[in-house]
């Protein structure tokens, strides 16, 4: 997760929940030909 607090959630389910509705991640990365974005899919499995 993100290391600042304003994007943290307050608890593991909200944070399952999210990822669940939104199912998406983004990856960003500088390279030398310059920024570049992954979009990932996510999935969410019962521990």
């Amino acid at each position: 997760m993100h290391p600042n607090a304003a994007f943290r959630f307050p608890d593991a389910e909200q944070a399952l929940a999210f990822v669940a509705a939104v199912g998406f991640a983004h990856l960003f990365g500088v390279t030398p030909a310059g920024p570049r974005v992954a979009h990932m899919p996510l999935l969410v499995m019962p521990s």
